[in-house]
């Protein structure tokens, strides 16, 4: 009968290392001066946005199309070998 009382204890010790360890924060989610990113590119990928705002990081990639509005754009990550800004 004194298994009972040793399995109740080492679940609650299990129970309380388990909260005792602190979550991994979330990655951020990417930002241009500021405002959250509407559209998040990645290496060699090529971007289309919208008619309307678009807040866009590259995170390089090879060809941004904005199309209207007035867009906010930050050109971030490296240009795969040969490519750049054009």
């Amino acid at each position: 009968m004194r298994s009972a009382p040793r399995l109740s204890l080492l679940t609650l010790a299990l129970g309380a290392t388990l909260l005792a360890v602190p979550a991994s924060p979330a990655a951020a989610a990417p930002t241009c001066r500021g405002e959250a990113a509407t559209l998040v590119g990645s290496e060699g990928a090529t971007l289309t946005g919208t008619e309307g705002r678009d807040v866009v990081v590259t995170d390089a990639a090879v060809a941004v199309d904005t199309l209207g509005g007035d867009d906010l754009v930050c050109i971030t990550g490296s240009p795969p070998p040969g490519g750049g800004v054009r």
